[in-house]
């Protein structure tokens, strides 16, 4: 498949934005969306703009409490996580974050460079894909996961299984494209090649993480034993769950639906956070999907796998990839 045009993109990328909105603040991360900003601001009633690096603290926190209770203003926001501080702009952005999620669409690591990739898919066939395979699971609650030479079981619960496309008025983060649900229990053995995302950078640290290299193991639903060929990776794993003990707790499982961001991701040298959106499944350490008091941790890491196979009943093939 050729790369999509930029309008296509464009297109894609707006049938994500909800109703109601009649002017939207744009927040752009340095020098990473110069393309994109043009663009969106020729396709969208932008109201004001905002470039962080280059705008002062001063100036977005006025932007975001004059807007914070305006119903029909909205926030387009991106944001790269390339392990630079933007500590100054902490304080000034707090306010963007009461800002009710339907009215916000946030966008990480998304640039000029895969801007295309990643939104080379209609959010309606995302969609559709994702429903089709949700109406599969609602019968499975015994999975089994296959990735390289291992093997976990996975217990779900019946009709627990949500879709997220980007055209859901709460889906805030784009680029969008999975089902999930809170998993009862794994067990086994997990060998990850793919990536791990999330609030620790470890995708940006260790990029794309071979066969081998990273063998995780799973009782009842928490991680038990770290192992595999990459010392560095798995000696910082393990310190982060000793340090953080509710990071080994499975939160999510995950199975991404978009082939636009897989096309991405084949391009990416560091792991991204929309890489657990990648077509296949993820499992989701620490923090809960859903909002909860006295949580074990505010951190939380997607185990992306690039490859493997899930099957369900009398061992029925329900997603390969």
């Amino acid at each position: 498949m050729g790369l999509t045009s930029w309008a296509a993109a464009i297109r894609n990328f707006t049938d994500c934005l909800p109703p109601g909105i009649t002017h939207w603040v744009l927040v752009c991360d340095r020098g990473y969306q110069r393309a994109i900003a043009p663009l969106l601001s020729d396709a969208l009633p932008i109201s004001e703009s905002i470039v962080l690096g280059i705008d002062t603290p001063q100036r977005v926190h006025s932007i975001a409490l004059r807007h914070r209770e305006d119903a029909e203003v909205g926030l387009l926001e991106f944001l790269c996580f390339d392990g630079e501080d933007r500590s100054p702009y902490q304080d000034a952005m707090m306010p963007f974050a009461e800002w009710p999620s339907e009215r916000v669409r946030l966008c990480f690591d998304v640039t000029d460079a895969n801007f295309r990739d990643l939104f080379s898919e209609a959010p309606r066939l995302v969609k559709n894909r994702g429903e089709r395979l949700r109406r599969r699971l609602n019968n499975e609650q015994r999975l089994m996961l296959t990735a390289g030479k291992t093997r976990a079981t996975l217990r779900c619960r019946a009709e627990e299984w949500e879709v997220h496309s980007g055209l859901e008025k709460d889906d805030y983060i784009l680029p969008s494209g999975e089902i999930e649900c809170v998993p009862e229990s794994v067990d086994g053995k997990v060998d990850v090649n793919g990536w791990i995302v999330g609030t620790i950078l470890f995708g940006i640290k260790y990029g794309r993480i071979a066969p081998s290299q990273l063998t995780l193991r799973f009782r009842d639903g928490e991680v038990v034993g770290v192992a595999g060929n990459n010392r560095s990776l798995c000696n910082e794993l393990d310190t982060a769950f000793t340090l953080l003990p509710g990071l080994r707790r499975v939160a999510e499982l995950g199975i991404g639906q978009s082939k636009a961001v897989s096309r991405a991701a084949h391009k990416e040298q560091v792991g991204c956070l929309w890489h657990e959106r990648h077509h296949g499944l993820h499992l989701g350490l620490g923090a809960s999907l859903h909002e909860e008091v006295g949580r074990a941790t505010q951190h939380h890491l997607d185990i992306v796998l690039a490859t493997g196979s899930l099957t369900g009943a009398a061992g029925r093939t329900i997603l390969s990839w």
